[in-house]
């Protein structure tokens, strides 16, 4: 067997004023996983990286006490029934508490919650918060109470073996009925693995859980997986509402998914509406729900 070796190095220059062996060692292995991370075949070291593997340290270190005392709050920002004007649902949006920061988005610390795998303790809290969250809605509003709460899953979440497992445990633990629990996944959660996804999804349906694909249109295969893996909930990605108007054609992107999503017999939710003439605009094409600012923010 012939085979091809490839490295990537790590550089640190002896003339910055280095004292210490360690010091120099250290600051290469830095740049060597600024390398690695990067794909570029070396990296030459400079201050500033230092500083990054500082500050990421400190913010990993942050995130996992964060997780050890709950510090992450639920926001939920409603689904709307655009026939009725009724809240049908909603979904379940993530906030860290930070002692420091104050109020931390989603998308500044789920990308370190995913590298480092803390995603799946997030996660579980996530789950778990929502749950018990619908099961007193439903209790206090009984048949006034909307129907639906949607939860985001990640990859990592979606290919851990304990998922449904803990899906199950969580639902008698809360006292939700399956029915009531909806998880939202983009396709890039499961585009590496879809047999596997399938056998979790099927799972979660013999549960009676169903499960939206998240921001559809914006991936490069969701036509094919529309139909093998039986999607209950296809949401419209905010980036063709945003299109929706006079002078646009977002309106006929719009109409296109919403009538692909009906003919194979699923509901459609529109993502980021934000003006009465979109909102007007999705109910004319037909399309059952929507969210965004223009009814609530989270």
């Amino acid at each position: 067997h012939q085979i091809f070796a490839s490295a990537r190095i790590g550089i640190a220059a002896s003339s910055s004023g280095y004292t210490r062996a360690d010091d120099i060692l250290r600051d290469a292995a830095i740049a060597l996983t600024r390398a690695t991370v990067s794909s570029a075949p070396y990296e030459i070291f400079d201050p500033a990286m230092r500083q990054r593997a500082i500050t990421r340290l400190q913010f990993e270190t942050d995130l996992r006490k964060a997780i050890d005392e709950e510090a992450f709050e639920m926001h939920y920002q409603p689904i709307i029934a655009l026939a009725s004007g009724r809240i049908a649902g909603f979904e379940a949006l993530l906030r860290w508490r930070h002692p420091s920061r104050g109020l931390v988005q989603p998308s500044d610390f789920i990308e370190v919650a995913e590298d480092t795998g803390m995603i799946i303790d997030i996660g579980r809290l996530t789950l778990a918060e929502s749950c018990r969250q619908m099961a007193e809605w439903l209790a206090r509003y009984v048949a006034a109470a909307p129907q639906m709460m949607c939860a985001n899953v990640s990859s990592k979440q979606l290919a851990d073996p304990g998922l449904m497992a803990d899906i199950a445990a969580t639902l008698r633990t809360t006292g939700l009925a399956a029915a009531h629990l909806k998880l939202e996944i983009t396709e890039s959660a499961f585009i590496n693995d879809v047999p596997r996804a399938q056998a979790t999804l099927n799972h979660a349906r013999s549960m009676g859980v169903g499960w939206s694909l998240d921001d559809f249109g914006t991936g490069f295969s969701s036509l094919s997986f529309l139909h093998r893996l039986q999607v209950d909930t296809v949401k419209v990605d905010q980036s063709f509402v945003a299109e929706i108007g006079p002078a646009a054609s977002g309106s006929a992107m719009v109409k296109a998914i919403v009538g692909l999503g009906h003919t194979l017999g699923m509901d459609v939710v529109a993502e980021g509406v934000e003006t009465a003439e979109q909102a007007a605009a999705l109910r004319k094409i037909g399309c059952e729900y929507a969210q965004g600012f223009y009814f609530s923010k989270a």
